[in-house]
């Protein structure tokens, strides 16, 4: 009898733990940030110079950590992976340029989470890469927000979760690889030599 009311005690604490973490709502519909604010984010692309809102499908990696300095841990998936549920820029009417809806209105657990504010990173690309990484070495448009810090709900799911109105904006573009850059220098610097000897 000891071992059931014990059993039943851990799990009890166990479920409460977890409905007292922060849910974040994944919608950024409401923001209106121009480039370079740096909160209520929208997501820009540039593209041969020229930026613009987002107007196509693109890719989202949710980070979030309880701690501004804490491990980051990954809270959705990319939106080719649940086209039913995410509607990005281009959509439709659910979602605008710049912006994307969690039409289903899930909740998303930020590990370890009990405060006000939660920390995120946000990443973004275009194209058909299953992470943030293989977009960049594809060459597509991808861009990071960094760590923010973002108001956190903490009664679970029963409440309405909130949106990522402490996003900044950000801007897709192409990020040439390091190589590119080394490959870059080691030419300047045979131009240079070569001019020298002239």
């Amino acid at each position: 009898m000891k071992k059931l009311i014990l059993s039943a005690l851990t799990v009890g604490l166990a479920a409460g733990a977890f409905a007292q973490g922060s849910i974040v709502f994944i919608d950024n519909s409401s923001n209106t940030g121009a480039v370079g604010a740096t909160s209520n984010g929208l997501f820009y692309e540039k593209v041969n110079g020229v930026v613009s809102l987002i107007n196509q499908d693109f890719n989202l990696a949710v980070w979030g950590s309880a701690t501004a300095n804490g491990p980051l841990s990954l809270l959705t998936i990319d939106q080719t992976a649940t086209p039913a549920v995410f509607l990005m820029a281009g959509d439709g009417a659910f979602a605008g340029p710049g912006t994307f809806t969690d039409i289903v209105g899930n909740g998303y657990q930020v590990p370890g989470a009990s405060g006000t504010t939660v920390y995120l990173d946000v990443q973004a690309w275009t194209g058909s890469a299953s992470t943030y990484s293989a977009a960049v070495t594809a060459g597509a448009l991808t861009a990071d927000t960094g760590v923010f810090a973002n108001p956190a709900n903490l009664n679970g799911s029963t409440a309405a979760p909130v949106g990522l109105s402490g996003m900044p904006s950000v801007t897709l573009q192409i990020i040439p690889e390091p190589g590119t850059f080394a490959l870059a220098g080691l030419g300047a610097a045979a131009l240079l030599i070569f001019r020298r000897r002239k």
